[in-house]
């Protein structure tokens, strides 16, 4: 092997290939090689790597092509958005609750003899027992009981005046484009079948059979593109 495969190929090389670099030292060991020995075994650790090399950048390409695709479709930035806020506000309510444990507070959420959440009638809420120890925090956890609280309100904030409008409008796009399609539907086929109901009637009867197959809840807890998507398997559009 020469000085310069050395520093090309080697570990502390400039490009650094382990199957390359193995296949020059194993033929120098056996043999000297020619100049066209030399170039197969050069190629021939190529075509070792040049598979995983492949997939590398087809992997690296499918994953853009997934993220730009989210990216435009209004609804994967919603629920993007929507779990990024769910989770800062989880993040937020830890911080608080670190800050009044170091305060001596302590906050329960209020349920009846059956561990149903009690609700307050003025705020829609479940409601939280107050409740304080005779522990005297210390300066220190004082102030750090001030940061956790800080930290916790920076987090809401943003969520309020950035994350939550940007979610809005993305939201608001998504179910724009949803009736859009609505419209062009009806405007390709015919909202009447043979037997003359109209697509509000059948719609109505495909919800009917839902609630009466899995529950009310269960229809209730569907979203607005599972509910679509239940109405485009059961119903069939005749063209005009």
């Amino acid at each position: 092997m020469s000085e310069k495969q050395e520093k090309t190929f080697g570990p502390e090389g400039t490009n650094p290939n382990p199957e390359i670099y193995e296949a020059i030292k194993k033929n120098d060991s056996e043999t000297s090689s020619t100049p066209l020995e030399y170039s197969a075994t050069v190629a021939t650790g190529y075509v070792s790597t040049r598979d995983s090399l492949q997939r590398m950048f087809d992997d690296i390409a499918e994953g853009t092509s997934k993220a730009l695709e989210a990216v435009s479709d209004p609804q994967s930035q919603a629920n993007r958005l929507e779990r990024r806020i769910a989770n800062r506000n989880k993040r937020a309510d830890k911080k608080e609750k670190k800050s009044e444990e170091l305060l001596g507070v302590t906050r329960t959420k209020v349920t009846d003899d059956d561990g149903n959440p009690v609700i307050d009638e003025n705020t829609g809420k479940q409601k939280v027992k107050t409740t304080t120890t005779n522990k005297k925090p210390t300066n220190k956890e004082k102030k750090k009981a001030k940061r956790l609280r800080e930290r916790a309100k920076n987090i809401r904030d943003k969520n309020t005046n950035t994350l939550t409008p940007r979610y809005k409008k993305a939201k608001e796009k998504a179910d724009s484009d949803m009736t859009k399609k609505l419209e062009q539907y009806e405007a390709l086929y015919d909202i009447k079948n043979p037997g003359g109901l109209t697509l509000e009637e059948r719609e109505k009867r495909v919800k009917n059979n839902y609630i009466n197959k899995y529950g009310k809840d269960a229809w209730d807890n569907l979203t607005k593109e599972d509910k679509e998507e239940q109405y485009d398997k059961r119903i069939q559009y005749v063209r005009r």
